[in-house]
C-alpha cells in the first residue's frame, strides 16, 4: 500500500487515483448488471410461464422490487 511517507507520490494523487478507480469499478458493475438485466428480460419475454416464474426472481433482485411489486408480477 502506498502512503505519502513511503513514496514520492503526493497523497492527493493517491486519493484521486483511488477515487477514480472506485468510480470505474462502479461503472463497470452498472454495465455488467445492465447486460445481465437485458439478457434476463429477453429470456423472460420469450419464456413459458414456468420459466418466467423463475426469471421474476432475477428481475426483482436487479430492479430492487419490493415484495408487493413481486406479487403484482406473479
Amino acid at each position: 500500500t502506498l502512503t505519502s511517507s513511503s513514496s514520492s507520490v503526493p497523497s492527493g494523487a493517491i486519493d484521486a487515483l483511488t477515487a477514480h478507480t472506485d468510480h470505474v469499478r462502479r461503472e463497470l458493475d452498472k454495465d455488467i448488471n445492465f447486460l445481465y438485466l437485458k439478457h434476463v428480460i429477453l429470456k423472460f419475454m420469450l419464456s413459458r410461464e414456468s420459466e418466467a416464474m423463475h426469471l421474476i426472481k432475477a428481475v426483482s433482485m436487479l430492479l430492487n422490487f419490493t415484495l408487493q411489486e413481486q406479487q403484482l408480477i406473479k
